[in-house]
């Protein structure tokens, strides 16, 4: 795989592109649940990140959480 060009964070790899190179991908769309709690974590960042000064979140598997604050 060429790496150039993908050290930023706006680069986005490509499904099919994945799948060429042999990584083991899984549309969300093809796994109703899946996509939901995926769109839930997001917008949960999202409204966040636009209703406080947080700019990092932190949370580990037992619920315990850091954000920095601007």
């Amino acid at each position: 795989m060429d790496y150039e060009g993908t050290t930023e964070h706006s680069h986005h790899f490509l499904l099919d592109k994945c799948r060429e190179i042999g990584l083991n991908v899984t549309a969300i769309e093809d796994d109703q649940s899946l996509q939901e709690d995926i769109l839930s974590v997001h917008h949960a960042f999202v409204a966040t990140f636009a209703r406080t000064s947080a700019i990092k979140v932190i949370q580990n598997a037992t619920g315990a959480n850091w954000t920095v604050g601007a």
